[in-house]
């Protein structure tokens, strides 16, 4: 066991300031425009063009990083970020929504964590715990605060972490050319899993807030209360992903914990109590969130440093636009009152990506632990 260093801290940090703005925002923007007077359809649009201009922005800074230092690309992201909100809530122009919406940093912060970490999982696993703590306070935030303040804050929390990304020292100093392109694009494919769990994904999790609202009639503070404890529990739970990747494998723990999810994600709407949906929506979300770390080091231990900001944001780009039509199509169907299918076209397509992981790492998962 070692201690984490000082830089791998402060990066943990400077990547989880943001999520404490996304997590503020997936509860309180859906109601937010909803008390607009945005149709839930139209909200649902707005989150599919997001997820097509955002990702797409963040995958050039990615590259510009792998380019030029991650650190000056991050942190450069970081302030658009913070301008971006500042005239979505002083100018009041809604409609720039999509071009911050997740607050997104791609591949760029996995690079960073790389050159300065000595054990990839875990230091992942403390930057996604360090997210979600923090994004208990964005849940906090809208739970109790209006949403002027809501967005106010938002701006100083975007500009503090534009500050702690441009005190990290880098060593890396990029290729010295903008390459869109990834060499080790045969490696890289193995991952595209993911792609098929991004469209599932986009179904369901962009609306949750609104799906908890609609199916359950709960008010946002009662939205933020079980926000905040999946955010605990997860928190406390991710601390185990380096464990569960030495103990089983990598790729045979993401089987298991990816076809439990699955199952509990498919069973929320069919759940009677509110109780019983909210079990089941923290078995998945620890269960989702274990998994990332580990797919997370499978990657990064697959191709070259200097491609892996590329690679990282690659995936997640493509993801994003597999994400596109998701909302779009929830947002219907909720408005037309069925807040059934979604779950279940998302199980479908879940256990489609299941299946393809299995095949592409069917090797690994044959290994002895």
């Amino acid at each position: 066991m070692y201690s984490l260093r000082r830089e791998v801290l402060i990066l943990a940090l400077a990547f989880g300031l943001p999520a404490l703005c996304s997590s503020a925002n997936s509860v309180a923007i859906p109601l937010f425009f909803l008390s607009k007077g945005l149709s839930p359809f139209l909200i649902g649009v707005l989150y599919s063009l997001g997820y097509l201009i955002n990702s797409t922005m963040v995958y050039f800074f990615s590259a510009a990083g792998d380019a030029w230092g991650r650190r000056k690309s991050i942190t450069s992201l970081s302030l658009l970020y913070a301008v971006l909100v500042a005239i979505f809530y002083y100018a009041k122009i809604y409609y720039l929504f999509p071009i911050f919406f997740t607050f997104g940093k791609g591949g760029t912060i996995t690079a960073l964590l790389v050159e300065k970490a000595e054990d990839r999982t875990r230091a992942f696993s403390v930057a996604s715990t360090t997210a979600i703590l923090l994004g208990v306070a964005g849940y906090l935030m809208t739970g109790f605060l209006p949403y002027s303040l809501v967005f106010q804050l938002e701006i100083l929390v975007l500009l503090a972490s534009a500050a702690l990304f441009a005190s990290i020292r880098e060593d890396y100093r990029g290729t010295g050319r903008l390459e869109l392109g990834i060499p080790s694009i045969g490696k890289v494919s193995r991952f595209t899993f993911q792609w098929i769990i991004g469209f599932g994904a986009g179904l369901v999790l962009p609306l949750f807030s609104l799906w908890w609202h609609l199916r359950y009639d709960l008010n946002k503070e009662i939205i933020s209360i079980i926000s905040i404890i999946s955010s605990v529990v997860v928190a406390g739970m991710l601390q185990l992903a380096p464990t569960i990747r030495q103990k089983f494998g990598g790729a045979r723990s993401v089987a298991v914990m990816f076809s439990f999810q699955t199952l509990s994600t498919v069973l929320m709407p069919f759940s009677p109590l509110v109780p019983i949906a909210v079990s089941l929506y923290l078995i998945r979300n620890v269960l989702s969130n274990l998994t990332n770390p580990i797919i997370l080091t499978m990657l990064t231990s697959s191709v070259s440093k200097e491609e892996i900001a590329r690679a990282d944001s690659f995936l997640d780009t493509i993801n994003s636009y597999i994400r596109v039509a998701g909302p779009s199509v929830s947002g219907y169907l909720f408005s037309e009152g069925n807040l059934y299918l979604s779950f279940e076209l998302l199980g479908i397509i879940y256990t489609a990506s299941l299946m393809v992981f299995i095949y592409l790492f069917r090797k690994e998962i044959a290994k002895p632990s």
